[in-house]
């Protein structure tokens, strides 16, 4: 059971307010945004009642570059890999040799808005009765795109490189070339209100009860392009090579 404790109007008594304005930058993709935040809480009869508001608004770009995979890593007898010898013959891999199956170097650019309010009212009926009214909503919205290229590793591979933990680290593979550009728009929703009480009628017995209600709605619309090569092609990979591995193959994938 997680039990969070979140600010209340009466936890600082009389009248109080904040606020926090601030901008945002991420170097990935050389972009910026902003956040603000506002609080306004004060307290009545005699500090026996209090409401609270605050709310948050926050909109920055995101960016992703990382090499990924679909796949994972598996035995290069369960994919079929051999080498090839280059005079016409192959020779299977060292027994439980492993292969990342099929890498994908991705981008990922994300413009991300969120915003958030939530509303306390707190009743201190008598010193042993309290009741809490809460309200919570947030909202988020983000476009994003995504492109990688994937490499599906398989069959006959060249010029290879076997780590020390049997890894195949290097090596060159004839296979075709995927690419994938997409789109999508992201929503999610969520409000959530409750109630509860907390009874002490000891100084050593705390009972609590609470009612409350919670939706949500998500939304997800993505369109995507997927293009795979008519021919195969010599493919070399190195993921040792630099921070996300180095990659050479012929196509040019700008040129449709």
């Amino acid at each position: 059971v997680v039990d969070i404790l979140t600010r209340k109007p009466l936890d600082t008594p009389g009248l109080n307010s904040a606020v926090k304005l601030g901008g945002i930058y991420v170097a990935l993709p050389e972009d910026g945004g902003y956040e603000a935040f506002g609080l306004f809480s004060n307290t009545f009869a005699d500090d026996s009642f209090g409401i609270l508001v605050s709310g948050s608004v926050n909109q920055r770009t995101l960016r992703q570059d990382s090499l990924d995979t679909f796949g994972g890593y598996g035995t290069a007898a369960a994919r079929s890999i051999v080498l090839d010898n280059g005079d016409g013959t192959t020779t299977p891999l060292p027994d439980g040799a492993l292969i990342h199956g099929d890498p994908r170097l991705q981008q990922i650019d994300e413009e991300r808005d969120r915003i958030g309010l939530n509303a306390i009212a707190q009743w201190e009926v008598s010193p042993t009765l309290e009741l809490v009214g809460d309200l919570f909503y947030s909202k988020i919205e983000s476009d994003l795109a995504r492109a990688w290229v994937g490499i599906p590793l398989s069959e006959t591979l060249t010029d290879f490189n076997v780590s020390d933990s049997g890894i195949i680290l290097a090596g060159t593979a004839t296979r075709p070339l995927q690419g994938n550009v997409e789109s999508a728009d992201v929503e999610a929703e969520i409000i959530s209100a409750a109630l509860s009480a907390t009874w002490n009628p000891t100084d050593t017995l705390e009972i609590r009860a609470e009612i409350n209600r919670t939706e949500s709605e998500s939304f997800y619309d993505q369109e995507f392009i997927r293009l795979l090569t008519s021919s195969t092609q010599p493919i070399s990979f190195d993921f040792a090579s630099g921070d996300f591995g180095s990659f050479s193959y012929a196509t040019d994938l700008t040129d449709p």
